[in-house]
C-alpha cells in the first residue's frame, strides 16, 4: 500500500516532470501487474521511461519490483527507482 509520503513525493515528482518536459504521465495499475513500476512517462522523440517510486533509498522493495526494473532495462527501456535522494539526477536525466 502506498503510503501518504509517498503520495506526496509521486504528486509533486509528477509535477516536477510535467513542468520540466511536455511529457504525458502515466500512473500504473498495480492490481493488473504487481509490482511494474508506479509510472510510465512519455516523452518527446519515441523515449518512454518507467518509474518506480519510494518514499526513501533504504524503503523496502518487492522482489518483483527489482526484477521488472532490471527487465525493462535489459529490453532497452529506461527503468528507474527513485526516491527523494535521487529525485534531482533523475530529473536531470530527462
Amino acid at each position: 500500500m502506498t503510503t501518504r509520503q509517498e503520495r506526496y513525493f509521486q504528486r509533486n515528482l509528477i509535477r516536477d516532470i510535467k513542468l520540466l518536459t511536455n511529457a504525458i504521465v502515466l500512473k500504473n495499475d498495480s492490481s493488473l501487474l504487481q509490482g511494474f513500476p508506479d509510472l510510465t512517462v512519455i516523452l518527446p522523440c519515441r523515449r518512454v521511461v518507467f518509474v518506480e517510486l519510494k518514499r526513501s533509498a533504504d524503503a523496502d522493495r518487492e522482489p518483483n519490483q527489482e526484477w521488472y526494473v532490471d527487465h525493462l532495462n535489459d529490453m532497452q527501456h529506461e527503468a528507474w527507482i527513485v526516491s527523494p535522494e535521487n529525485k534531482e539526477e533523475f530529473l536531470a536525466s530527462l
